[in-house]
């Protein structure tokens, strides 16, 4: 029986648009740097931002306070709340615990938007991976979470948008719904609930 519900963050309750390539190509602009070169520094810096292992300062150290803010004001121009999706999520809570499990590096998390979304959830549901050092698909971020929220991995369903991270929880034992679109989420979740 499911009493959890467990929501990422970026690619499903916000439409993150074409993230990093978008927000990578905005701080290269505002910083005067090659864009391509800049693209490629930031996809090698993500999981490091994500696990909290680095700042956005290693992407130009001479513009880092440049950086830091065309890298917010990127996000708050690309990234647009999936209202349909969000709405899904608070109609479960009358029911189910629900919670997030988002990759997210400190930057993006402190936007206005991500803590008006977090805020809507019980912060023993809401696990961030630069909180804790680690991301997923690793199997440790899905343990914190289920040990937070103590939670038993059966009992839980995880939807994501990327596979691997889809992958990743069913091998735990966690359901998992892969997120294409807002019509195809509340059809599999009929599935499960």
């Amino acid at each position: 029986m499911i009493t959890h519900v467990i929501f990422d963050v970026g690619g499903v309750i916000v439409d993150t648009g074409n993230f990093p390539i978008n927000t990578a190509s905005f701080v290269a602009r505002a910083i005067q740097s090659p864009i391509l070169r800049l693209r490629a520094r930031y996809r090698s810096l993500l999981p490091k931002l994500e696990s909290g292992k680095a700042t956005l300062s290693k992407l130009d150290e001479k513009s880092a306070a440049k950086v830091l803010s065309a890298y917010k004001t990127s996000v708050e121009k690309l990234f647009k709340i999936n209202k349909e999706v969000l709405e899904t999520a608070l109609e479960l809570k009358k029911k189910y615990k629900v919670g997030i499990l988002s990759n997210i590096d400190r930057y993006l998390a402190d936007i206005p938007m991500h803590k008006k979304i977090y805020s809507l959830f019980d912060k023993n549901l809401v696990v961030l991976s630069y909180e804790y050092g680690v991301r997923k698909p690793e199997k440790e971020i899905y343990e914190i979470f289920l040990k937070k929220a103590g939670a038993e991995p059966e009992n839980c369903l995880f939807i994501d948008d990327n596979p691997d991270n889809v992958k990743s929880a069913k091998k735990l034992g966690i359901k998992a719904i892969l997120y294409k679109n807002p019509r195809q989420l509340k059809k599999e979740l009929k599935k499960y609930l």
